[in-house]
């Protein structure tokens, strides 16, 4: 059992999905739009899915069109939408019915102190909120004031950070920022079922429950 609630995002294939599921963790995301990192078709992510017990699917859209989406949605049976960066408030609102995750990448550190005004315009029309860092190489340390801000927004919503895998920062970013989740990411196998998972077995032994 995990310490905290993980999505594991940009899912390409099997190994990885039967990992991530194997290791408790909550949501599952797959990329859907055909112009995106990581894009997978949705006959794949199917055959994948039937494989999995466990995580919610994550159809993960990054500028697809609202009817694009709720097509998606409906066809592919999935349980929750991502919205990607550049999706608006008016698009979050036209999805109404549907679970959504909403993406926000942040530019600079400095941006961060914006961060509060945006999810609140947001929050009626989204589940839950993901931050990420890493798009642009920012780190949460010896940064007092971004955690500040930070641990303000998880506290007032439900919010998910994405992370890379380095785990130094872990227990920074549990106690000082308390956010409801993490994200992190999928990546390519070095062979059809070959893969090594030692940086993530790291990870998931910080976040593993001793039972």
């Amino acid at each position: 059992m995990l310490t905290i609630k993980v999505k594991a995002s940009q899912i390409t294939n099997l190994t990885d999905a039967r990992y991530f599921a194997a290791m408790g963790v909550d949501w599952l995301g797959f990329s859907l739009d055909p112009a995106a990192t990581n894009h997978i078709p949705p006959k794949q992510m199917q055959e994948m899915v039937a494989w999995l017990e466990g995580p919610a699917i994550v159809g993960e859209f990054s500028m697809a069109t609202v009817q694009t989406i709720r097509e998606s949605y409906e066809i592919l049976n999935l349980d929750f939408v991502q919205l990607g960066h550049f999706h608006t408030v008016e698009t979050a609102k036209a999805l109404n019915g549907i679970p959504i995750i909403k993406e926000i990448v942040v530019e600079s550190i400095e941006a961060i102190a914006d961060l509060y005004q945006q999810v609140t315009e947001l929050l009626p029309y989204t589940s839950i909120f993901l931050i990420d860092l890493p798009k642009n190489s920012l780190t949460i340390d010896n940064e007092s004031k971004s955690l500040q801000y930070l641990k303000l927004i998880c506290n007032a919503f439900p919010t998910i950070i994405q992370v890379n895998t380095k785990v130094a920062l872990m227990d920074k970013l549990l106690t000082d920022i308390e956010p409801l989740g993490i994200s992190v990411v999928g990546g390519e196998e070095e062979a059809v079922g070959v893969k090594s998972f030692d940086e993530l077995d790291e990870l998931f032994d910080i976040l593993m429950i001793e039972e």
